[in-house]
């Protein structure tokens, strides 16, 4: 037996009033406008995913628009973000010591059109960890990607350990 129950428009929005489900619901939409699913497949991290996990991990992105020059992520800092690129470009850099490869944190910096599309910016592990992030990356034209804080990660991990081993070879300068 399947039952429904009809909320009308007022009574949602008397129910949600003074809770954080409508900017819930259109961050949402807008994760969803902006096709992180086929992102996540674009990924090397994240690539792969089941249904269920797709769904669980749209809930924790965060749609950003980033200016040209803005750092994603510093060299030597700790980070409180994840990013993943959904277009515009992004390069790496090392602090000195350490070469400045061609990968972005652990994620490829280019496409044959040139852009970063797909690129996990920051090293999970050390972020997950609270260690400073072993290479810093910079915005090098207009980027739109998703971030993803610490908090929300490791919620998103420990429910899926499956995907939580994956992070281990993500930390570029693991001892």
């Amino acid at each position: 037996d399947l039952e429904l129950l009809a909320v009308d428009g007022a009574a949602a929005r008397r129910c949600c009033a003074g809770t954080d489900v409508p900017e819930i619901v259109l961050r949402h939409a807008k994760v969803r406008e902006w096709d992180a699913w086929s992102l996540l497949e674009d990924t090397e991290l994240f690539g792969g995913l089941t249904v269920t996990q797709k769904n669980e991990l749209e809930t924790i992105l965060h749609p950003v628009n980033l200016r040209r020059g803005r750092a994603l992520v510093r060299a030597g800092a700790k980070a409180s973000d994840l990013f993943l690129v959904l277009s515009g470009t992004v390069e790496g850099s090392a602090p000195s010591g350490v070469a400045a490869g061609a990968s972005v944190a652990g994620g490829a910096t280019s496409r044959e059109d040139g852009s970063s599309r797909g690129a996990v910016v920051g090293d999970a592990a050390a972020l997950l960890a609270g260690r400073p992030q072993p290479r810093g990356a910079s915005a090098t034209s207009a980027v739109r990607a998703f971030r993803i804080g610490r908090a929300d990660l490791a919620w998103f991990l420990d429910r899926n350990p499956g995907i939580k081993v994956r992070v281990q070879p993500w930390s570029a300068d693991e001892a």
